[in-house]
């Protein structure tokens, strides 16, 4: 959780809106992949923040705490699991940085609110399997 918070205060201090392109960029003298790594960082948490807030409202009811479990278990017992999500958006920004051929700290909103959704669908996916495999 601290290195979300981490990331958060980067992502403030080093980014910068172009309204006119609609463009995230970082000042010259950061490193993209360490830009990647705070954004993947935010979207990851927030993307696992909100499944988590909707199963504590839903708490005693269904598959709630089964949910919980795996969400927890993801983030606490799994470290791997997060890590490996988090280089898999990298990835995905770099190579459409390169398909592209801008530069490489040059991030839209599209490529946000993608990289929110991707992690999303990982923690989805995540849950999902630990629930079958508790439930076999």
């Amino acid at each position: 959780m601290w290195i979300s918070l981490g990331s958060l205060f980067f992502f403030v201090n080093h980014w910068r809106y172009h309204a006119a392109t609609r463009v995230f960029y970082a000042e010259p003298p950061c490193s993209p992949y360490l830009m990647y790594l705070a954004l993947t960082g935010m979207t990851l948490h927030l993307a696992w923040l909100i499944p988590m807030a909707a199963a504590l409202y839903q708490h005693p009811e269904g598959l709630s705490p089964y949910v919980l479990m795996g969400l927890l278990q993801l983030y606490f017992l799994q470290p791997v699991y997060w890590i490996l999500i988090q280089w898999l958006i990298m990835g995905m920004f770099a190579l459409v940085a390169r398909m592209r051929a801008k530069p490489v700290h040059y991030l839209t909103i599209s490529q946000i609110q993608i990289s929110f959704l991707v992690g999303l669908m990982a923690v989805s996916v995540y849950v999902l399997d630990d629930l079958l495999r508790y439930l076999r």
